[in-house]
């Protein structure tokens, strides 16, 4: 068995013995033709409406990215939760993925991701290994880019998921709160639950 077939195996067995309940398609953030903008950026979505869309078999993904992970629906997934992802919300005739979150090809673990997900999926992969977004830019350094898209006058970047704000709700496993209204009572919950 040589490494690469280790790593995909490994990758499957940790993913297995440490699942979550995150396999599930997207939490009401919707697919649209041939791309897939995350909840936590969706002030791309009318950016994308003046894209070259010559690349019907080319999906692009749209989201907060760290090194070999991506934010989906508020969770962070990895290779191998990606494709059980992608494989759900993809369309079928699907060749070649551009992934656009800051640094999630960078380093080992980006490129183990990606080396999982075109082995897994069938379609080959380009993403980015840098900052992607007003502080960076919109080129994916990692892999040949097909039907790729710049969006220069996006004002934010793809790296790390928006602050919350004290209005803002807590999600988790389906229970929502409200981070002002609740935060002495879930300070003592927790404190309670960690000392007794």
């Amino acid at each position: 068995m040589n490494d690469n077939n280790f790593l995909v195996l490994l990758s499957i067995l940790l993913f297995l013995l440490g699942s979550s309940n995150s396999l599930n398609a997207t939490d009401g953030t919707e697919v649209e033709e041939n791309h897939f903008v995350d909840g936590s950026v969706q002030e791309i979505q009318p950016l994308l409406r003046f894209t070259n869309k010559e690349h019907p078999n080319v999906f692009q993904v749209f989201s907060h990215g760290k090194s070999g992970k991506l934010l989906i629906d508020g969770v962070w997934k990895n290779g191998v939760e990606l494709g059980f992802w992608l494989e759900e919300v993809m369309p079928d005739n699907i060749e070649h993925i551009n992934i656009y979150g800051c640094n999630f090809a960078k380093g080992d673990r980006g490129e183990q991701a990606i080396y999982y997900l075109e082995w897994a999926l069938g379609v080959t992969i380009a993403a980015s290994d840098n900052i992607t977004g007003r502080d960076g830019d919109w080129v994916l350094e990692v892999g040949k880019q097909i039907g790729a898209i710049k969006l220069t006058d996006y004002s934010n970047n793809l790296g790390q998921a928006p602050i919350l704000k004290s209005t803002d709700l807590l999600r988790h496993n389906g229970l929502s709160v409200n981070l002002i209204a609740h935060r002495t009572q879930l300070t003592s919950i927790k404190s309670e639950s960690f000392f007794h």
